[in-house]
């Protein structure tokens, strides 16, 4: 898959080498899609989803996730600096919301 669009969504979907710095992206769902080797560095997400999705060996620095929900989303060999995970979507109740992070670096992020 070459590109991503707006208000659209993405099932079991396999991207590689993806180039979106500096793009922004609204209203997506991506379920059981994997990112290999993708830049989504200062890349906008606003009220995305990710569901049972893998990130391996991408860029994230600067991402901005407002409103976007992360549902198992593993990350293994990335770049994730400088991101404000207090502003993604955190439901009060939800056992699925669940983040795993392997060999991947976290600089300057905020959690609290």
């Amino acid at each position: 898959m070459d590109s991503i669009e707006n208000n659209q969504d993405y099932l079991d979907i396999k991207f590689n080498k993806l180039d979106v710095t500096e793009e922004a992206f609204k209203n997506i769902t991506f379920e059981q899609c994997e990112f290999h080797q993708c830049d989504f560095s200062s890349v906008n997400l606003s009220h995305c989803k990710f569901i049972n999705c893998l990130f391996e060996r991408c860029n994230l620095s600067l991402a901005y996730i407002a409103n976007t929900r992360f549902s198992n989303t593993e990350f293994i060999g990335c770049k994730l600096v400088g991101i404000d995970w207090t502003k993604a979507h955190w439901p009060r109740f939800d056992l699925y919301s669940q983040l795993s992070f392997k060999s991947s670096i976290l600089s300057g992020c905020n959690f609290f």
